[in-house]
């Protein structure tokens, strides 16, 4: 297993300005969890990836992308665990997706799915 650490010239000048370059990295990297929030009065939405249990990348893109990298996510192993909604100043909707690296992916979604 590959150690953040070692990217962080890398990463540290990588922008993640395509819904690919997300897609390229989630199979790249150990990503833990994708956080999208969804802000559809801007007609948004902001990615923010986790690896490791850190926070590694945050990009925004126009609102038309958010089915096919829904899609791809699922495609890629990455089940959608949550959705939260907040209304503050703007309705925001955050969707959380993980991909089960230790465990078995079936079983997962019995967990879920029986809550």
């Amino acid at each position: 297993m590959c150690s953040i650490s070692r990217f962080k010239g890398i990463i540290k000048n990588y922008r993640l300005d395509s819904v690919e370059k997300i897609l390229q990295l989630s199979k790249a990297l150990l990503v833990h969890g994708i956080t999208i929030e969804v802000n559809e009065a801007r007609e948004k939405f902001k990615v923010i990836v986790y690896a490791e249990s850190a926070r590694i990348f945050s990009e925004e893109f126009n609102i038309e992308e958010l089915k096919i990298l829904v899609e791809e996510l699922k495609k890629n192993g990455y089940i959608h665990v949550a959705t939260d909604y907040e209304h503050l100043l703007e309705p925001l909707q955050r969707m959380l997706f993980i991909k089960p690296l230790y465990c078995v992916k079936e079983k997962l979604k019995e967990v879920f799915l029986n809550v």
